[in-house]
């Protein structure tokens, strides 16, 4: 027995490793932002509650080695998706070889993505597995409280409590009497703790918990194009697909991708044995969860964050239905998927001489520089990126404004007549004359958008040596 703890303990430590490794050298506009207000010591965000006061003070137990805080914070995160893996090895059943369906859903893209970056999808995941965890072994006023926590974690995981409480009524047993109960103390105690925090903040309960939906920071839109973000983004939830990957087909990385399609593809051949639905799978709660969080992310245009629960929720009921009598298609899959996402994200590290942000920073101040401290406009695709960038590098270009750029966040015509009021004497840049392509989300949301707003407008090529692909606008009426 000890002896099979310490390999168990040893297999989460190695993964947890391999997460470390995995960390990024640019961050997500979200991860620098959420850096920037816990540097600045701002604690509460109203969607997503005791994520930066408990990551800030769990890397305070680390300060001591001189690590870049958004590297600490983002190792915090790998932290809480080992232990959401963990839950996940014990809801496994034990017929079964856990470890290799672990590796599996380990190695699932969107799993390494949040489990690697500071964001703060892996901790809420953590309490509603554990909170599940303990519904289904009876423990039902406790599960109530792990959720409720979650919930403080990140208001999505609202959806995963509504859908227990469906699976709870439809089994109709009597037992969930206590999760009913610990339901109602712990809406009670959420409640209490978004009161006490609008009234600090000077919100209504109302406007303080529906904060980011009132400033338009969340969107929601119902159409063809969500549906086929969140298809797209399902997808990609198990595998990186990518214009980035895409260009790692150019280079010896080719190699590892083709092994890691095999290897995938034989697994899934072999694995997935096609079975009628059974009535019942309706009583088991991941099959609600699952159908309730994926409604929310294609409501909320494919948002590829709340695809993180994805893969683990379909693993634990793939593996529930698994009859074969081989075992080899499971590791099959595990492997091919630590190939092909975990070469996505060490290539792009290894290729990576400077990161994006970085590289803009640079041209900033240079067209600073030429400017002779002359205030200009840069209108950008990523203003939020740059923004929380330079707020948590404590980065300070006086002269310089950033605009949104219209279909990435602003409107054609608030930005045409902006423009019309301060072009003649204000230089305004842009670093693409043309979005080719649909590279990102935002890309397939806005570059319609972006593109008919740069046809409104005469742009020369900057006339500054050295930087390549940036316009200015016409000075020319």
């Amino acid at each position: 027995m000890l002896a099979e703890r310490t390999q168990i303990i040893a297999f989460f430590a190695l993964i947890f490793g391999v997460y470390g490794m995995m960390i990024p050298f640019e961050h997500t506009a979200d991860a620098y932002g959420y850096a920037a207000a816990m540097g600045r010591g701002e604690l509460w965000s109203p969607h997503h509650l005791l994520y930066q006061p408990w990551t800030l003070a769990l890397s305070q137990l680390w300060l001591w080695t001189g690590v870049e805080p958004i590297f600490l914070y983002s190792l915090m995160n790998s932290l809480a998706m080992v232990l959401s893996l963990l839950v996940v090895y014990v809801l496994l059943p034990q017929r079964i070889d856990r470890r290799w369906w672990i590796v599996v859903v380990a190695f699932c893209f969107a799993t390494l993505r949040f489990g690697t970056e500071n964001e703060t999808y892996a901790w809420p995941l953590f309490f509603s597995l554990w909170g599940t965890e303990r519904l289904m072994n009876g423990k039902g006023f406790l599960a109530a409280f792990l959720l409720a926590v979650a919930v403080l974690f990140h208001q999505i995981h609202l959806f995963w409590c509504l859908a227990l409480c469906v699976y709870a009524w439809r089994t109709g047993r009597w037992q969930f009497k206590w999760f009913y109960l610990g339901l109602l103390v712990s809406a009670a105690l959420v409640v209490y703790v978004y009161s006490e925090l609008a009234v600090r903040q000077g919100y209504s309960l109302w406007m303080y918990a529906t904060h980011d939906a009132q400033e338009g920071l969340v969107d929601f839109r119902w159409g063809p194009k969500a549906i086929a973000l969140s298809l797209i983004n399902l997808v990609r939830s198990f595998v990186q697909v990518h214009a980035s990957t895409l260009a790692l087909f150019d280079t010896p990385w080719v190699l590892v991708f083709v092994l890691a399609g095999l290897l995938m593809g034989s697994g899934l051949l072999v694995g997935i044995k096609p079975r009628a639905l059974q009535k019942a799978m309706w009583n088991r709660p991941f099959v609600w969860v699952l159908m309730f969080q994926f409604a929310f992310a294609v409501f909320s245009q494919g948002n590829a964050e709340f695809m993180v629960m994805i893969p683990v929720l379909l693993v634990l009921e793939w593996a529930q239905q698994y009859r074969r009598q081989t075992h080899w298609p499971i590791v099959a899959l595990g492997l091919g998927l630590a190939l092909w996402n975990g070469a996505t994200l060490l290539a792009s590290k290894k290729l990576q001489a400077s990161t994006f942000v970085v590289d803009r920073m640079s041209d900033l101040r240079q067209i600073n520089a030429q400017m002779e401290s002359k205030p200009f406009v840069y209108v950008a695709r990523d203003k939020v990126l740059l923004d929380n960038y330079m707020d948590y590098k404590k980065i300070s270009i006086p002269n310089l404004e950033i605009w949104k750029a219209p279909g990435y966040g602003a409107q054609r015509d608030e930005a045409n007549k902006a423009l019309l009021e301060i072009h003649r004497n204000i230089p305004i840049f842009i670093d693409a004359k043309q979005v080719v392509g649909r590279q990102t989300r935002a890309d397939w949301l806005g570059a319609d958008g972006y593109n008919n707003w740069i046809s409104d407008w005469a742009w020369d090529p900057i006339p500054i040596a050295g930087l390549k692909g940036w316009w200015v606008l016409r000075r020319e009426p």
